[in-house]
């Protein structure tokens, strides 16, 4: 393996190698040249710089984006419940005012969760957590190896809590705290074990 890596060289991505007498010479491309028709740097830069974006995410709803993401320790987050329970696997907002919708104003509770550990996570970029058309095929295909055509039952509510529920599951076998995804704002689908927060 060390000889391998040994006589490893990178390759330039967007450049012509021209062979001279006594060597390569890397031609880069000029401003002013035309980009290739099939270029996709642009798509690539653009998405991640705009990972975990309301806007870019808002106006390219339906995502493409697959991404390790970690919350440090002691970072507060919400939970809003029109019941006083704790939860055990539930949703977790980013800030209050998500999490108080939840209460059913002033019925209900809404925690305040301080993170003891970095947390884990798996983020879907786009508004990954609306439940209308393609947006949530990314996900679909990543936990059930197919999109809308085979979702679970059919009716969103349901297709939504075995999407949470199965998701949990395998986070937990891959040491992942659960999935970041946006909605209105983002927010957070995680088993809630008391170790964590």
């Amino acid at each position: 393996m060390a000889g391998v890596l040994a006589n490893a060289h990178q390759a330039h991505f967007s450049t012509s190698v021209v062979n001279e007498t006594g060597g390569l010479r890397v031609r880069r491309p000029g401003w002013d040249e035309e980009v290739d028709k099939d270029a996709s740097g642009n798509l690539i830069f653009q998405s991640l710089a705009s990972l975990m974006q309301m806007k870019p995410n808002s106006r390219y709803g339906n995502g493409h984006s697959i991404a390790r993401a970690s919350i440090p320790a002691r970072t507060l987050l919400y939970h809003g419940s029109f019941h006083s329970e704790y939860p055990s696997r539930d949703w977790i907002a980013f800030d209050p005012e998500h999490a108080f919708i939840f209460t059913g104003q002033s019925d209900g509770t809404l925690w305040t969760l301080t993170t003891t550990r970095e947390l884990n996570f798996i983020y879907f970029d786009g508004c990954s957590a609306n439940k209308h058309g393609a947006v949530l095929d990314t996900q679909d295909i990543f936990l059930w190896g197919h999109g809308e055509v085979g979702r679970k039952r059919g009716d969103w509510r349901v297709d939504e809590f075995a999407r949470f529920n199965d998701g949990c599951e395998w986070a937990k076998l891959h040491g992942i705290d659960g999935f970041i995804r946006m909605e209105w704002d983002l927010y957070v689908s995680s088993v809630l074990r008391r170790d964590m927060t």
